[in-house]
């Protein structure tokens, strides 16, 4: 009615109506119009919910007699409309975590919801969900295992998908995909909110190997090509930090001039072998009195070969390390000393580094041979075991290694937790990664997270003093090293990427760079031109009590897809780049929707109507109100994700092929910006 005040909501800006509690005349009208025409689509995923809290602290303090009637206008995309809470499955069921419950809270009489789908029918889209390094750590000018994982949603499978990737801009050769088995697309990473709403799909894994040839930051850009109208899925980016090499520090316990006596002389080798071939490991070596006046932030992980409890400030500068994010490996052996003092100055009742408190050595006089090694879980470091046999070689026996404290029984599951409960300060409990075949299945290899690094603790020595590993012909010592050294490496505080919608952020050692920075958005393009975006300062926040903790350097939000540039200045005053990639949110490509039925359990307890766009609603609607709310004196106007009718517009075949191009629908299909 001409006298009904309007507000006009988007789900891309629920606190920034485009009107509020307004009166259109004519003139307005054409302006709101003209508005709307203007808008263009946002790679931001929708969350509903927020707008129907707006609505409902509108209608609050108009009280119970208000009456009012609220249009939705969407495509009604499951992974939105049914997701509300962070992915609730109550959502479904029309609970606590429904789109509509802010308003049915309220229990007003006099609220309507028209739902006006768009007719957006079932469609078939084929998305690149996850590009992920195997390894956590990538050497420049050694290949790097990387996995791409593609579902089909809806239907028959595409053929003859084209993996494409590119370094930095500069192609690779294209690689086929094939799908290597079907399962239920949720199952690929349980952590995407909405992720449970994903139907069944046709899952494609493909494996392969990517060389960066400079040190330094780089962008993976890895795509499927043109395979489906929607193309905002069919690429993602993420920025990966390739070092020189993994710089390791091997502190000897016990030190000889003869290499077959020395303790660290077998893994040094195993680790940085001689000879023109690197390894992609480089490796120093102190005595342990050396700990305390050596800079551990310069390596990536230390290994503590058979090394007595040095002093205080040794332990207390390990500790450090190991909490800002360094990796630690425990090998024991003969020089460790008493085990009460050993655990008194790593373990320290579970506030100190070491995974386990060592109970006592054992031997195996019984067994001359010794004991066997068995995994428990697969594991990185345990990759070297068989396929076939959870044993790793029957050639590989261990005669001594000490015992170690467990938890109660019933804590091995999965990843095999052992221990007690331990606070945030001390860190994560322990985990067992293998153990000895022997009568009590004495922990091996025992894992635990400590602050942001890892500690690994191998009860058995590095080199042959308690067992013949390294003297096997299978390279399992070697290999399983390697691995080690690689789990537990420093990870990069570096972003891999973001999804639309995120907040970008970086955290910063405040020792080692200026705490300001700058964040760019990747250029649009306007008129056929490219036009660099305004450029936004970025805040600061603390993270830590402690002056050593990082910094977090706080961006803008991501509402566009690509590559964000943050430019840093270090302490020496040199200038800095780094790349932010930026993709669309995994729940954006199953693009069923909502049916009518769940719709209705989701609005249960608040009247409604559900009815399609192509219908002549405009008028069928003004006879429903006046036989229905003949007192109406508000109406709340709330089209949700018109923005989704125009991508449906224009992501016809007939039309996909030009909008496509248009800079205004570069991001591809609209993720809820009204």
């Amino acid at each position: 009615a001409p006298d009904d005040p309007v507000t006009f909501l988007l789900t891309s800006a629920p606190d920034e109506p485009l009107v509020s509690d307004e009166t259109l005349s004519d003139a307005a009208l054409d302006d709101l119009r003209a508005r709307v025409e203007a808008l263009r689509t946002k790679s931001t995923r929708a969350v509903p919910r927020r707008v129907m809290t707006r609505v409902a602290e509108r209608l609050e303090p108009l009280g119970r007699q208000v009456r009012a009637d609220l249009y939705v206008l969407s495509d009604f995309q499951r992974t939105d409309w049914l997701a509300a809470a962070e992915g609730s499955q109550t959502a479904r069921r029309g609970g606590g975590g429904s789109v509509f419950e802010p308003i049915r809270r309220l229990n007003l009489e006099g609220v309507r919801a028209i739902m006006i789908a768009s007719g957006v029918t079932a469609r078939r889209n084929t998305a690149l969900l996850d590009v992920r390094l195997e390894r956590p750590r990538t050497i420049a000018g050694l290949p790097a295992v990387v996995t791409a994982q593609v579902v089909d949603f809806g239907g028959r499978p595409a053929d003859d998908v084209e993996i494409r990737v590119e370094v930095d801009g500069q192609p690779l050769p294209a690689l086929a995909s094939e799908i290597t088995s079907e399962a239920d697309a949720s199952g690929l990473r349980a952590d995407w909110p909405g992720s449970e709403l994903f139907r069944t799909g046709h899952v494609r894994r493909l494996s392969f190997e990517v060389t960066f040839p400079d040190a330094g930051y780089s962008v993976l850009t890895v795509g499927t090509g043109p395979v489906d109208a929607f193309a905002a899925d069919d690429q993602r980016r993420v920025a990966v930090r390739a070092t020189e090499a993994l710089a390791v520090l091997l502190v000897n316990g016990q030190p000889s001039t003869d290499p077959q006596r020395d303790e660290v002389y077998l893994v040094r080798n195993a680790l940085s072998p001689p000879g023109p071939l690197s390894s992609g490991v480089q490796t120093d070596v102190i005595d342990p009195g050396h700990i305390e006046a050596t800079d551990l932030n310069a390596y990536d992980c230390v290994l503590l070969c058979n090394v007595a409890p040095p002093g205080e400030g040794a332990v207390d500068a390990l500790d450090r390390y190991v909490r800002r994010g360094g990796g630690v490996v425990f090998f024991l052996g003969s020089e460790i000393g008493d085990a009460d003092e050993f655990n008194r100055s790593f373990h320290a009742n579970g506030d100190g580094i070491l995974p386990a408190a060592l109970t006592g050595l054992r031997g195996t006089g019984a067994r001359p041979l010794g004991a066997g090694l068995v995994r428990t879980a697969v594991h990185p470091v345990t990759a070297m075991f068989p396929d076939s046999s959870e044993l790793l070689s029957e050639f590989v026996h261990f005669r001594n290694y000490y015992a170690t404290e467990e938890g109660p029984p019933g804590n091995e599951a999965g990843r095999n937790a052992i221990g007690g409960t331990s606070s945030a300060a001390s860190g994560s409990p322990p985990v067992v990664l293998a153990r000895f075949n022997d009568r009590d299945r004495t922990p091996a290899i025992v894992e635990r997270a400590v602050g942001r690094g890892r500690v690994l603790l191998f009860t058995s020595s590095v080199d042959l003093e308690w067992n013949d590993w390294a003297r096997t012909v299978d390279g399992s010592y070697v290999v399983t090293m390697l691995e080690v050294v690689q789990y537990v490496a420093r990870r990069s505080s570096h972003p891999t990427a973001f999804v639309a919608g995120e907040q970008l952020t970086l955290p910063l050692w405040p020792d080692r760079y200026e705490p300001s920075g700058v964040f760019r958005p990747p250029p649009r393009t306007e008129s056929g031109m490219q036009v660099d975006a305004p450029a936004v300062t970025a805040t600061v926040r603390e993270v830590g009590d402690s002056p050593n903790d990082p910094v977090l350097l706080m961006g803008p939000v991501a509402d566009r897809l690509g590559t964000y540039s943050v430019e840093l200045e270090t302490r020496a005053r040199r200038a800095e780049t780094r790349p932010l990639c930026v993709n669309l949110h995994p729940a954006e490509s199953d693009l069923a929707v909502a049916r009518p039925a769940e719709l209705d359990a989701a609005l249960a307890g608040i009247p409604h109507e559900y009815i399609a766009a192509a219908e002549d609603f405009l008028r069928g609607d003004e006879e429903s109100r006046h036989e229905l709310w003949p007192s109406l004196r508000l109406a709340v106007v709330c089209v949700l994700m018109i923005e989704q009718a125009l991508a449906r517009w224009f992501g016809t075949p007939s039309r996909a092929r030009s909008a496509l191009h248009e800079p205004s629908f570069a991001s591809g299909h609209s993720r809820g910006t009204l």
